[in-house]
């Protein structure tokens, strides 16, 4: 993947596309300063956690009524989601919690905070964590 990225940002500059140049420059940067090298899951958890930074600018930038710095952001966002690997429907993953949460607690009262851990470590490289965190709620609710 890295390699990919890299490749992408020499297009980038051919086409001289500064926003795309200035993303994938410090994706490249983060992932070289990491300890480990080569790993996908790292790429991934850095995609998921600049997006998740991206979101939130957004946001903040959408409260404050800066259109201009949002839709950098924005900009940005989307090229970060273009590496990111597909996430599954919410219906999908809400259906997977709830056989997670048949087989943790057949026999005991479900816990939030065992089901919200178990389902992270379980679908985090599908699904976000906060979106993981939600569907868990909404589950221990139900029952």
């Amino acid at each position: 993947m890295i390699n990919i990225i890299k490749e992408d940002l020499k297009i980038a500059m051919r086409n001289k596309d500064k926003v795309k140049i200035n993303t994938l420059r410090g994706l490249i940067s983060i992932f070289n300063n990491s300890d480990s090298k080569n790993d996908e899951s790292l790429i991934t958890k850095i995609l998921k956690k600049e997006a998740k930074k991206r979101k939130e600018a957004i946001s903040l930038y959408r409260e404050s009524n800066r259109k201009d710095l949002m839709e950098n952001e924005l900009e940005e966002l989307k090229i970060l989601e273009s590496y990111m690997p597909a996430q599954i429907p919410d219906e999908e993953l809400e259906d997977k919690i709830n056989k997670l949460s048949v087989e943790l607690f057949s026999d005991s009262k479900p816990e939030l905070g065992i089901l919200i851990k178990n389902s992270i470590d379980k679908f985090s490289e599908s699904s976000d964590n906060g979106t993981i965190s939600r569907i868990c709620k909404k589950v221990i609710g139900d029952k």
